[in-house]
């Protein structure tokens, strides 16, 4: 998981060609301007985004306001 916004362009592109390429299953994208997670899951050679992960169900995960410390 990249949290910096200077990646975040580069995990939306050529990096997730390169995870594809290389049949990683999933990843996660923090975006901080968005203060959002977004999920990505390889179906048939490409990623889609998704709410919930596939490697882990159960998991939640709660983004905290860095602006209050």
């Amino acid at each position: 998981m990249m949290s910096n916004p200077n990646h975040h362009d580069n995990l939306l592109g050529k990096k997730k060609d390169t995870y594809a390429r290389c049949a990683v299953p999933e990843y996660w994208v923090a975006d901080p301007f968005e203060k959002a997670i977004r999920k990505y899951v390889l179906v048939g050679g490409t990623y889609q985004e998704t709410d919930n992960s596939r490697l882990f169900p159960d998991l939640q995960v709660q983004l905290l306001d860095s602006d209050k410390g």
